[in-house]
This record gives C-alpha cells, sequence and structure tokens, in this order.
C-alpha cells in the first residue's frame, strides 16, 4: 500500500504564511487579539483538513495550542506566534511525507484513547 502524501506545495505554505502574517499584525491589537486568534484556529484547522493533513494528534497539535496560548497573552502577544506554528506544522507534516513516519506514531498514546482491548 503506497504511503498517502500531503497536497501541500510551497505555493500554499506561502499563501498560509501571508495569511498569518496578516493574523499576527492584527493581534498586536489587544481587543482584535483575541479575534484573531479565534479566525486562525478556524482558517487554519480547515485549510489542513482541506488538504487532508488533519492536525489532529498530540504532536501536531503542540504547534497551532502553543501559538495560540501565546497569542492569548497579551505581553507576549506581539511575538509572530501564528506564523511559527504554520511553519513548524508544515515542516512536521513535510518529515511524514518524507520518511513515512506518522508523528502520531510517536506519541506514546497514540491508538490507545477509546480503545478497551488494548493492555
Amino acid at each position: 500500500m503506497a504511503q498517502k502524501k500531503s497536497n501541500m506545495d510551497v505555493v500554499q505554505l506561502i499563501l498560509m504564511i501571508i495569511v498569518a502574517l496578516i493574523l499576527d499584525a492584527a493581534s498586536i491589537i489587544p481587543i482584535v487579539n483575541f479575534f484573531a486568534v479565534f479566525v486562525a484556529v478556524l482558517v487554519f484547522g480547515m485549510w489542513f483538513y482541506v488538504l487532508g493533513m488533519g492536525v489532529i494528534n498530540p504532536i501536531k497539535l503542540a504547534a497551532p495550542f502553543t501559538g495560540i496560548v501565546i497569542e492569548a497573552i497579551p505581553a507576549i502577544s506581539a511575538v509572530p506566534a501564528i506564523t511559527l506554528s504554520i511553519i513548524i506544522t508544515y515542516l512536521l507534516i513535510k518529515v511524514e511525507d518524507k520518511t513515512g513516519i506518522k508523528t502520531s506514531m510517536i506519541s506514546p498514546g497514540a491508538g490507545k484513547v477509546g480503545n478497551i482491548n488494548n493492555s
């Protein structure tokens, strides 16, 4: 069985970075900050899903979650955390494509949640 590759290329990454930079710029304004983070979660979650690269595993979910936490703290929200989390997630996906090793397999709890037959 052939390994499924992601549908993401450099053009998609550039478009994602542009959108992330716009949201990072908007998140510098304290009240807009929370809306920018909410929009980022919706937009990039859907974007990765449409490209067939769900980020629902502990390793790949760490980068976006860290970005959300950084953006939610007003004192450090000037850091372009949304952009950094997109780049890190992209790199993790590319490592999966190149090596064939799923990052979800690295997690000690992978495949054990909800399965009562595992010992």
